[in-house]
C-alpha cells in the first residue's frame, strides 16, 4: 500500500500538534475532528498557513465524534486547552476550590 493511500483520523485534534506531525512526516490523507471553538480557531489558522498541497490532504470536521447523536457542553481547564472534556466539568488543578 502506498503511503498516499493511507488515511489517518484524529478525533479531538485540539490545536493541531499531531495533525502537523502527520502532515509533515507522511504523505497520508487526514480526517480530523475538533468541536471546541477555541481549539478549532487555532487549528484552522495553523492549517490555513500551510501550503495548498498540504491543506488538500486534510478534511476537517468541526464536530465531536461519539456513538450517538446529541448535544453537550465542552468543559475546558482554565489554563490548558488540551484538557477538554465533553459533558463533565473539568477540575482545574490551579483552582482546587472548583
Amino acid at each position: 500500500q502506498k503511503e498516499e493511500d493511507i488515511i489517518y483520523m484524529d478525533v479531538g485534534a485540539n490545536i493541531g500538534s499531531c495533525v502537523m506531525q502527520m502532515l509533515y512526516s507522511t504523505n497520508a490523507k487526514l480526517i480530523i475532528f475538533e468541536p471546541h471553538p477555541h481549539n478549532l480557531q487555532k487549528l484552522t489558522s495553523t492549517l490555513v498557513a500551510q501550503p495548498l498541497e498540504m491543506r488538500k490532504r486534510v478534511a476537517l470536521f468541526p464536530v465531536g465524534v461519539g456513538n450517538k447523536t446529541s448535544e453537550s457542553l465542552i468543559y475546558m481547564a482554565a489554563n490548558n486547552r488540551g484538557n477538554s472534556v465533553v459533558g463533565t466539568f473539568v477540575k482545574d488543578t490551579d483552582n482546587p476550590n472548583q
